[in-house]
């Protein structure tokens, strides 16, 4: 993502482990008047029947990853792939530069629009290495059996399965060691939706230096790269 030429505007990407909130938090943001971008609903557009990753993806791996419907079946192929790093990078080579160029257009759109800040949810910010597009990284935690219950119950899936999704992903304390912010949704709704306002105020006043004591726990030391 080249930002050069990008209008000023402070981007700030929210990140996690599977079900631990990061949709929440966004929607509160949101609530808050920040735009939010959902990386997860571009991947969708992008390999949406009729888009050029839809073939791509039936081309590398069949139609048996295909619904009844002609859309691509999600748990299927995220099963897939889930055990098989090879398949995995075949299918974020597909998805990846798709995203990454529908996200740039949205961001200068906001741009151009007049916002300056907005935040972009992106489940795999450190799989897939952009973690330095971004101003800052807020990265959302919560506790295990929680995920867990939460992705067998969306899912419909047995909590073995959803262990087995968790453990998939790189560990959500790796998430947070690198982060720039930590958000704890240890509590209740109320807790997470108090910790957005304040990082919404945060983030409008100019940024993540600007939290004030009580919001989400920064870290102990700052990231060595921007």
């Amino acid at each position: 993502m080249d930002t050069s030429s990008r209008p000023p505007l402070k981007v700030y990407a929210v990140t996690g482990g599977l079900a631990a909130g990061k949709s929440t938090l966004a929607a509160a943001l949101a609530a808050e008047g920040i735009p939010v971008v959902d990386t997860d609903e571009l991947a969708r557009a992008a390999v949406a029947p009729g888009a050029p990753g839809h073939a791509a993806v039936v081309r590398a791996f069949g139609e048996e990853v295909l619904a009844p419907d002609g859309s691509l079946d999600r748990n299927r192929l995220r099963r897939l792939v889930l055990d098989d790093p090879g398949a995995r990078s075949r299918l974020e080579a597909i998805v990846h530069p798709e995203v990454r160029d529908r996200l740039e257009r949205r961001l200068e759109a906001l741009a151009a629009r007049g916002h300056r800040v907005a935040v972009v949810e992106v489940p795999l910010l450190y799989e897939a290495g952009w973690e330095d597009r971004f101003d800052g990284v807020i990265a959302v935690t919560a506790p295990d059996d929680v995920r867990e219950a939460r992705l067998a119950r969306r899912h419909r899936i047995p909590p073995g399965e959803a262990r087995r999704w968790l453990r998939a992903q790189m560990p959500q304390e790796e998430k947070a060691r690198r982060a720039d912010l930590v958000v704890r949704n240890h509590g209740d709704a109320a807790d997470l939706a108090r910790q957005a306002r304040h990082l919404a105020a945060a983030l409008k006043a100019g940024g993540l230096d600007e939290t004030s004591p009580g919001p989400p726990g920064r870290r102990s030391t700052p990231r060595s790269t921007r």
